[in-house]
């Protein structure tokens, strides 16, 4: 016959093997490869998301709605070099108004926090998608991550999106160092910061000419680069701020 001590002590570790089934019960890890179905739905889907990244930042960057110019801008962004094409952009006469930049903007942020959110979900999803786990010949994705929403602060999206992507270097679902440069990128581009892992050029217009990159200082910046399995910075290699 059950008492009642028996039936709560029965109760109590039935309700303690369900909560350990449910804690084992984790998400199953996502594999490197990724089948042919999950590419074939992928690749599309990021091709959109990069237009969608780009919709009206061109536009504004040349400053016209001139379809011809817009389509040799288009063109030339893959083919010419730096100072090819920053010497066709100087020849642009830029016609679009204030009143017509602010509104193209407001357009492209609200792309951007879809494209934020969408970004998200894929790499919850999937893993990061990197051009060798969809078998093409560029990760689309990265170039985009470099354009935060307006709507979350920099220093909370870059938190946000290393906690994201980190794991997903660790798995090496995404190479460490597109990571790396992701990082540098949003530090120095955005949040005017100096680099952290030292991977991205610096820039002077008034030269057009490329330099070192400049961090805070190299014993943290090689400990950073060792944390994620980059060989450290040499001498002649970084310039410290």
């Amino acid at each position: 016959m059950l008492t009642l001590k028996s039936f709560l002590l029965l109760t109590s570790l039935t309700f303690f093997w369900s909560c350990t089934e449910s804690a084992d019960q984790k998400a199953p890890e996502k594999s490197f490869h990724l089948s042919d179905s999950v590419k074939q739905e992928l690749i599309p889907k990021i091709a959109v998301i990069a237009e969608l990244d780009q919709k009206y930042r061109n536009i504004i960057s040349l400053g016209t709605m001139d379809k011809d110019l817009l389509q040799k801008d288009k063109e030339l962004r893959k083919t010419a070099t730096l100072q090819d094409y920053v010497a066709f952009t100087k020849t642009v006469e830029k016609t679009l108004t204030k009143e017509q930049t602010d509104s193209l903007w407001a357009l492209q942020h609200k792309l951007d926090y879809q494209n934020y959110r969408d970004i998200k979900d894929i790499i919850n999803t999937y893993g990061y998608p990197s051009a060798e786990r969809l078998n093409v010949e560029t990760d689309q994705l990265y170039a985009i991550l470099l354009h935060p929403p307006i709507e979350i602060e920099p220093q909370e999206y870059l938190s946000e999106m290393k906690a994201l992507l980190l794991p997903e270097v660790q798995k090496k679902r995404m190479e460490t160092i597109s990571f790396a440069r992701f990082v540098d990128n949003i530090r120095t581009k955005v949040l005017q910061e100096p680099q952290l892992y030292g991977t991205v050029k610096s820039f002077n217009p008034a030269t057009m000419s490329m330099g070192l990159p400049v961090i805070e200082g190299i014993e943290k910046t090689n400990k950073a680069r060792e944390a994620i399995g980059l060989e450290p910075l040499k001498d002649g290699e970084y310039e410290a701020k």
